[in-house]
């Protein structure tokens, strides 16, 4: 997987979160999170596809972000079991 598909779909997230808080603080009383949590797979992907570079900066890099979406409860449960599988692998485990 080469880095410009990694970079496209890290700037394609990063424009679906500012899209997503943008029209949650128009007056919506929903979490600022919950937007974030219907649409974890977009936000998540980019991570994903730096797991599988194989470049062990990149895949630390990528599951402490993933890390971090399960901390803050982004991810939902049924995506976490699968995500922490991946990294595991990647890293020989």
């Amino acid at each position: 997987m080469t880095n410009t598909i990694i970079k496209e779909a890290a700037e394609s997230a990063i424009l679906k979160i500012k899209t997503l808080t943008s029209l949650n603080n128009k007056g919506n009383r929903e979490s600022p999170l919950t937007p974030l949590r219907k649409h974890c797979q977009i936000v998540l992907q980019p991570f994903l596809m730096g797991c599988d570079t194989k470049n062990d900066q990149i895949i630390l890099l990528c599951l402490t972000s993933i890390q971090r979406l399960i901390t803050h409860k982004i991810l939902n449960e049924g995506m976490t079991h699968i995500h922490v599988y991946v990294g595991c692998n990647d890293l020989g485990g």
